[in-house]
């Protein structure tokens, strides 16, 4: 029935992945398969001589064979030995030996041998038998042939282009060397680019000869066999190039160190369409020579890595190597070298110190809120007063300043929200969270907080958005309707979740917060792998998420890019393989355990400018800083017109917005009026044909 079967020689049960098929007809025909070394080999009729793994059934690499293309029966089986399968292509009357299965060569022929044979329907009928180094064979006229290696026969070669890895032409100039024969001359040779020698004929011998490749577009192999006068035959020898137009080159490189113990890289790929990817190599002590030579930092069709995981106050050099579809590697081009130096190792235990958001709601007086975290143990630092912090803004020292716990006097607004990875492998966190929602807000209502809670669920894509929500029961319901599903990719898109998470209804002075919760790398601008899509990299949303001010807390796996999206914008990573609720009680304990650092600025005329703002914590050895801005307009009042149509003896309902526009401001003067509110005035002016009178409207507060 044209298949192959495997069975356990112990129970007879069928192997898994038997049985198989060639695809061609009468397979096997009269031969019979030889197994060697876990593979099982078998020639078909179709001239093919195939190779199958025996423990579940797949065509081993380099196999099939093609012996005989016009196709054949073949009366004997094949000989497995000494790395070699050795089996004769039916009518061609000629005997081949391939290299095995699993070895270096797999499925090259070694050498071929014609024989005389009075049949054309069949080789030989009896399989030939390997002792040591001789192969024997007996053929359907009776003759017994023994070959082996010929003692006298040393050396021999063939170099397409001396040697050259790629070439842009098909015509090629083959350097021919014969090797010795001690016993007889070595005057013929004959060349081809296939290993059966179809179409070629034997020639005089020469030292060089121009040659044309078969199409270009691969790796393209030349054949040579070497005959001596005698008609004895050297092996077959050959050698490969590929032939096709070098890739242009990466250009553009640039290295900066981020970290004591990494480097931003970036750089430009080429366009040409032939190019497949490029390799960013690393060394200490000089520039890597070649697309060999270093350590490979990179390999693949992104623009930018971060190489990590490197030594503190050290230069390491980088070259960037395009290559082509054909795995060519173009030409190092001049611009293609960077070098950088990582930053000094860090103290053992640092301090990390963030504004989480300046309130200048009663300019002059200023008003910060400061996390000060230990970066080691990544908990709050206690016992803090205004002894161990300092303030300058513009780069001018401000004193005096006062130093306090956040609590319920301290005005302190805070809009968290969170971006939640909801496929399947995320069930516990999703319960971890349902457990400590309370318990979360809770901490920050105990301190005085005034929060509110947002929602954005991913997986390939953005799935849900809640926008905040004071209301904890309603936050409570949000969560309890989630459930993990899905998540067949490796990678999720969590830099689409931060983006959707910016575009949230944030209150003008408040505490920005993300807490992202994923256990997958997340998909970046330009991979083609995975089923989300973004047009984000984790630099561009680390640009969005510092353009709105938006603190994110990572709790994921241990991956670069998660470290930086926490440590540029102020918060923290936590792994996503720690205890999921200490880590959201930890979280809890740091928003809730701020500092307050107030002061009035040297500076109290009204400029229409951004102040920078630098607030430093130490105390004895340890210490950090961190930094934020706050813009003062020299608007204090607005007046906005409306003029709805009305008629008298009508009651009408207007909904009007307040909108920078329509208060005739700029977008900052609009924030700045906005967020210092004390009470909005309506006048309301009626009309008959004659007279116009005004009516002033009572205090309207909660704004």
């Amino acid at each position: 029935d044209d298949k192959l079967y495997a069975f356990n020689a112990k129970n007879g049960s069928a192997v898994p992945g038997f049985p198989a098929t060639t695809g061609g007809s009468n397979i096997g025909y009269y031969g019979s398969p030889a197994a060697a070394e876990g593979v099982i080999y078998i020639f078909c009729q179709d001239g093919q001589l195939y190779a199958y793994d025996g423990s579940d059934g797949h065509v081993m690499k380099g196999f099939p064979v093609s012996l005989n293309p016009e196709g054949s029966r073949n009366f004997s089986s094949p000989t497995v030995g000494n790395g070699m399968v050795f089996i004769g292509a039916g009518d061609t009357k000629t005997y081949y030996a391939i290299a095995a299965a699993r070895t270096e060569l797999a499925g090259r022929i070694l050498w071929s041998q014609k024989l005389a044979s009075d049949s054309d329907n069949g080789f030989s009928l009896c399989s030939p038998v390997l002792a040591g180094d001789r192969l024997l064979i007996t053929l359907n006229s009776g003759r017994v042939h023994i070959l082996g290696n010929n003692p006298n026969w040393t050396g021999g070669s063939v170099l397409i282009n001396d040697g050259d890895v790629q070439s842009p032409r098909q015509l090629v100039t083959l350097t021919l060397d014969p090797g010795s024969n001690l016993v007889v001359a070595i005057d013929s040779m004959i060349i081809s680019n296939n290993p059966l020698f179809i179409g070629s004929n034997w020639e005089g011998l020469t030292e060089t000869k121009e040659w044309m490749l078969a199409a270009a577009g691969d790796t393209e192999s030349v054949y040579v066999r070497f005959k001596d006068v005698d008609e004895n035959l050297s092996p077959i020898f050959y050698d490969d190039i590929i032939i096709g137009d070098p890739p242009g080159s990466a250009f553009g490189l640039t290295a900066t160190a981020s970290a004591f113990n990494q480097i931003q890289l970036s750089w430009n790929n080429p366009t040409d369409p032939n190019w497949k990817a490029t390799r960013i190599l690393r060394r200490t002590g000089g520039y890597p020579a070649n697309a060999a030579d270093g350590e490979i930092v990179y390999d693949g069709r992104s623009a930018e890595c971060v190489d990590i995981n490197l030594e503190p106050s050290t230069t390491y050099y980088y070259a960037a190597y395009a290559y082509n579809i054909s795995d060519a590697f173009a030409v190092l081009s001049e611009t293609a070298r960077a070098t950088a130096v990582t930053f000094p190792a860090p103290a053992k235990s640092t301090w990390q110190v963030t504004v989480t958001n300046i309130d200048a709601t009663h300019f002059p007086l200023i008003k910060s809120f400061v996390t000060v975290i230990d970066s080691t143990t990544k908990t709050s630092v206690s016992g803090l007063s205004a002894a161990n912090f300092s303030v300058t803004e513009d780069k001018q020292v401000e004193e005096p300043i006062s130093a306090s716990v956040v609590s319920s006097g301290s005005g302190a607004n805070a809009d968290i929200v969170f971006v939640f990875d909801t496929t399947g492998s995320l069930s516990g966190e999703i319960e971890g969270l349902k457990a400590r929602a309370t318990s979360f807000a809770d901490a920050l209502a105990a301190h005085g907080i005034d929060y509110r809670l947002g929602l954005v669920t991913f997986a390939d894509e953005v799935l849900i958005t809640r926008d905040f929500t004071a209301d904890l029961a309603t936050f409570k319901t949000w969560i309890q309707e989630l459930s993990a599903d899905g998540g067949a990719d490796t990678k999720e898109n969590a830099l689409e979740g931060l983006a959707r998470a910016t575009t949230l209804s944030y209150r003008p002075v408040s505490q920005r917060i993300a807490i992202l919760i994923t256990d997958a790398p997340y998909h970046q601008a330009g991979e083609t792998d995975g089923d989300g899509t973004t047009t984000y990299t984790t630099q561009t949303m680390i640009d969005r998420l510092r353009e709105y001010n938006l603190i994110t807390y990572a709790v994921g796996p241990d991956l670069v890019e998660f470290h930086q999206l926490a440590n540029a914008t102020g918060g923290a990573w936590f792994d996503i393989n720690g205890e999921f609720m200490t880590i959201i009680d930890a979280i809890s304990s740091i928003l809730s355990s701020q500092y307050v650092i107030t002061y009035t600025t040297h500076q109290p005329d009204r400029d229409n400018r951004w102040r920078d703002v630098v607030i430093r914590a130490a105390r004895e050895t340890l210490s950090g800083s961190g930094s934020s801005k706050y813009y003062v307009s020299n608007v204090t009042e607005a007046i906005a017109s409306f003029n709805p149509p009305s008629k008298a003896n009508t009651w009408i309902k207007y909904r009007i917005p307040l909108t920078a526009e329509s208060f005739g401001l700029s977008a900052l003067e609009f924030a700045s009026v906005l967020s210092s509110v004390k009470r909005l005035r309506f006048r309301l002016e009626t009309s008959d044909s004659k007279d116009t009178a005004g009516l002033d409207s009572v205090r309207i507060g909660g704004i």
